[in-house]
């Protein structure tokens, strides 16, 4: 079996059975025969030439491994085209005209993506690996070697799961982000939950490299090995953070786009000027309902995948550029004193809830701003005067403020410009 090395996963596991059946007959030996080191023995003269070449081993074993894996996620995919292939030639031509629309988008599908599962068992296999590496170059024969021999592992790992699997995988769906305004939703979710994915993966590594390798590199001779496994895991972590961060941004541009075209899309041009018996009083327009909705289901998706710092600074700018949208999307509108503030008091309320469970302080002064923006149309014209000099609106530069209370349907005919 020793000599077979066709079979390099079964060469290896029968090596490491082979050196710990020896280890234990040499200490029975030394008890026996206290000067007989039949350990040194049995290594010099049946493992020595077997261990020379065996990290090379380890290694072509470890990405064989990985890849049987990714290619067995592969055909899973294909199987399911397959699949598909066959329920469409056995539908009716109306109905294969439809799942042929269907089978087009799941070609373009079949491609490498990160898989829940295939980590999980690459972590164990590079595990099995580093146990194999400490136990058959462990000896004072082989000294010098185990260090080395970890690196080795350790950046088998970060290459080729690391940068080849997961870098490739996750480059593939940022690129895959559209920047173009959106015809349909966003399918922002495939990115997110992309992102738990890569940080599930990171911990797997981050696991490894301090339980199983850093544990061996005590010694001074080791010292170089570890800053190189360092530097190693430095590198991938610094090439996932730019691609994510390049990622978020493209999806922080297009989840505004949307929600501006569903504004566009949604608002009626009199929502906010409605006739007396259209007025529906605690009700939100549909373009707020679509908004919100919209809202809540990227919250739910951003905080699952994303967590301290990062959570922050991404709920803050988009938090930020929502009500910027939503601010200089009213501004096209005409709002009737009383009615339309009404309506639009109720929108804001709405919009003040949703993008309050963000719970981003810095937030706070623009959400309140919404509540003083609509008093202007909710009060008479000579009592503008003193809703602006007691809210935050009298900071506001006099060209902004006046692009908001232009908006009054009675503007011009109750002369309001001169009341403030």
């Amino acid at each position: 079996m020793l000599t077979d090395r066709r079979d390099l996963d079964c060469f290896l596991r029968t090596l490491e059975f082979a050196m710990e059946k020896s280890r234990d007959l040499a200490e029975k030996l030394l008890v026996m025969y206290p000067t007989y080191n039949a350990h040194v023995i049995i290594n010099e003269f049946v493992f020595k030439e077997l261990i020379q070449d065996y990290c090379s081993t380890e290694v072509t074993s470890m990405v064989q491994f990985l890849n049987g894996l990714i290619d067995e996620e592969l055909d899973k995919k294909r199987r399911k085209l397959e699949i598909l292939k066959a329920k469409q030639e056995a539908e009716s031509t109306l109905l294969s005209g439809f799942a042929g629309r269907l089978l087009g988008q799941e070609e373009t599908s079949i491609e490498l993506e990160l898989d829940p599962e295939i980590p999980l068992k690459f972590i164990v296999r590079a595990q099995e690996a580093i146990h194999r590496a400490t136990l058959l170059s462990g000896d004072d024969l082989f000294a010098g070697r185990q260090s080395s021999n970890l690196k080795t592992i350790f950046k088998t790992v970060i290459r080729e799961f690391g940068q080849k699997y997961m870098l490739k995988c996750v480059d593939r769906v940022v690129q895959k982000i559209t920047v173009d305004e959106p015809r349909t939703e966003p399918q922002t979710e495939i990115f997110f939950n992309m992102i738990a994915l890569t940080n599930s993966n990171m911990i797997l590594i981050q696991k490894i490299f301090f339980e199983n390798i850093k544990p061996h590199f005590a010694t001074e001779n080791a010292r170089n090995d570890l800053t190189l496994c360092i530097k190693e895991k430095q590198q991938l972590t610094t090439e996932l953070e730019d691609l994510v961060i390049q990622g978020l941004t493209k999806c922080l541009n297009t989840m505004v786009t949307w929600v501006r075209k569903l504004l566009s899309r949604d608002q009626g041009r009199n929502d906010f000027r409605p006739a007396e018996d259209e007025i529906s009083i605690g009700e939100s327009t549909k373009a707020c309902n679509s908004v919100c909705s919209f809202i809540q289901k990227q919250h739910n998706l951003i905080t699952t995948s994303l967590d301290g710092k990062n959570l922050t600074l991404f709920l803050s700018e988009f938090g930020r550029r929502l009500l910027e949208t939503i601010l200089n999307h009213i501004r096209n509108f005409t709002i009737s004193y009383g009615t339309g503030g009404l309506a639009l008091m109720t929108d804001f309320r709405k919009y003040r809830e949703t993008i309050g469970k963000f719970s981003i302080p810095g937030l706070d002064h623009e959400l309140d701003m919404l509540y003083h923006i609509e008093k202007i149309y909710m009060v008479k014209a000579e009592e503008l005067k003193g809703i602006i000099e007691e809210s935050p609106l009298k900071n506001m530069k006099p060209s902004e403020l006046d692009s908001y209370i232009s908006k009054r349907s009675d503007y011009r005919s109750a002369w309001v410009g001169k009341f403030y």
